[in-house]
C-alpha cells in the first residue's frame, strides 16, 4: 500500500506512491497496452521500485516506456503503422536524449509518440518552458506530443501541423476540490500510414 495513506499533507510519506500489483492486470482487462512510467514519482523507491514496476507491468503484458533507468523507448506496430512511444520526464530526464530518441525513431520510419511530464501543477496555461520544449521536439520529428502533471487541462497547440496536448489534466485521481482538478481530457488518436489522420478530444470529470 501506498506510504501516503493515512497521512496529513506535508507529512513524512505523503507523497510516497505505489500501487497494488493486481492494478496491472486491472490495466489489461480494460484493454490498456501501454503506459508512461516516467513521471516525478517513479523512483519513489528507488531503482528496486522501478524494476518492480516493469517486472509487475510486463507479467500482465502490460507494454511501458518512460523508465528512467534505460530511458525505454517502446515500439508498437499496429498494422502497417509503426509507433514509438517516447517520454520526456522534466523531473530527472533529458531534452536532448528525447530529441534524439525523436529523430532515430523518425530515421526508422516511425512515427514518435512523445508523453511529456513537466509543467507546474494546477496552472491552468503552460509556461514557456514547455511550449519551447514541445517545439523543439516537433522540429526534431515527433507527430503527436501528449503532457501531463499539471493536473488541470492545459491549452490545446497546433504546431507546424502537429497537435501538442501541453496537460490532459485528471482521469483517475483522488483530487476534487475545484472544476479545474475534476476535469480531465482523453484524447483518441487516429494513425494512418501518413501519420496523425484524426483527433478526437473526450471530456471527462471525476465524480
Amino acid at each position: 500500500l501506498s506510504e501516503s495513506m493515512g497521512t496529513t499533507p506535508g507529512a513524512d510519506g505523503n507523497y510516497t506512491f505505489t500501487f497494488p500489483t493486481s492494478t496491472a492486470p486491472l490495466l489489461f482487462a480494460h484493454n490498456i497496452r501501454m503506459v508512461n512510467i516516467g513521471n516525478n514519482h517513479i523512483e519513489n523507491f528507488g531503482a528496486s521500485g522501478v524494476h518492480s514496476t516493469m517486472e509487475v507491468l510486463g507479467n500482465a503484458q502490460v507494454g511501458y516506456f518512460g523508465d528512467p533507468i534505460d530511458g525505454g523507448v517502446s515500439i508498437k506496430d499496429v498494422g502497417d503503422v509503426r509507433l514509438a512511444f517516447i517520454n520526456y520526464n522534466e523531473f530527472g530526464g533529458s531534452a536532448t536524449t528525447t530529441r534524439r530518441h525523436i529523430q532515430e525513431a523518425r530515421t526508422q520510419g516511425k512515427f514518435p509518440i512523445i508523453y511529456t511530464h513537466w509543467g507546474v501543477e494546477y496552472a491552468t496555461t503552460s509556461s514557456a518552458y514547455s511550449r519551447e520544449l514541445a517545439h523543439s521536439f516537433i522540429d526534431a520529428g515527433a507527430e503527436i506530443i501528449i503532457g501531463s502533471h499539471p493536473h488541470v487541462v492545459q491549452e490545446r497547440e497546433y504546431y507546424r501541423g502537429k497537435y501538442i496536448y501541453y496537460s490532459l489534466g485528471n482521469l483517475i485521481f483522488d483530487q476534487y476540490w475545484s472544476d479545474d482538478v475534476r476535469r480531465g481530457l482523453v484524447v483518441r488518436v487516429v494513425f494512418d500510414q501518413d501519420g496523425v489522420q484524426y483527433v478526437e478530444e473526450i471530456p471527462v470529470k471525476l465524480r
